[in-house]
């Protein structure tokens, strides 16, 4: 869950395609409702949320998300990451 909100990001680990390790869903737990559902050409591994950002990590690709629309603002090709390691600030650069 994001801090104090009702947003929760939710990742299979079965087989079936509902259940898929490359499906997320963002949901939320006050409405019951399922917000969107994002899918990935290999497993997610680690996911990151702070106030602004969705951050999606897969094995070699990272994906940065604006939370409010959801579009895509980045995505980093890495070397591989079998470990899902990635990191998120709330720090604002200028």
């Amino acid at each position: 869950m994001l801090f104090s909100s009702s947003l929760l990001a939710i990742v299979g680990a079965g087989e079936q395609l509902s259940l898929s390790p490359r499906r997320l869903c963002l949901f939320n737990t006050t409405t019951g409702a399922a917000l969107q559902e994002l899918n990935f050409s290999t497993a997610v591994l680690a996911i990151r949320l702070n106030w602004k950002r969705l951050v999606v990590v897969l094995q070699e690709k990272t994906y940065i998300y604006d939370l409010n629309s959801l579009s895509i603002l980045d995505t980093i090709d890495t070397v591989p990451n079998s470990k899902g390691e990635g990191r998120t600030s709330c720090k604002v650069i200028k």
